[in-house]
């Protein structure tokens, strides 16, 4: 069993390393093209599941109650995020018309072909 303080220190380790993953990612993408406001919008969508996901993995190895219900509430978190900017990007019309999801843990698929890579 993991105790407390080597679960806190395993999953700051993790997340830091997540962290600087995601900014090494999102400085190398804006240095490649210019975004607009709705392009960042998917960054975060993208953001939402991961964060969602990592959740998920850690509430599996998790004895503790209290911190899978904590674990639990982050991955509702990132689906209602996710959902209500997916909802908003909808309503502005770039869902549908530029955006065809995410194919992969690292891929964003616009409809013209293009492939964002992570």
């Amino acid at each position: 069993m993991v105790t407390a303080d080597s679960f806190v220190t395993e999953l700051d380790a993790k997340n830091h390393a997540s962290i600087e993953r995601l900014i090494g990612s999102l400085i190398s993408g804006v240095a490649k093209e210019p975004f607009e406001v709705p392009d960042v919008m998917r960054l975060i969508l993208k953001a939402s599941i991961e964060a969602a996901e990592v959740a998920a993995l850690w509430m599996a190895d998790c004895d503790d109650l209290e911190m899978k219900l904590l674990l639990a509430e982050q991955c509702g978190e990132g689906a209602k995020q996710y959902r209500a900017i997916s909802a908003r990007l909808a309503q502005v019309d770039w869902m549908t018309t530029r955006f065809s999801g995410i194919t992969d843990r690292n891929n964003i698929r616009y409809s013209g072909g293009l492939v964002l890579r992570f």
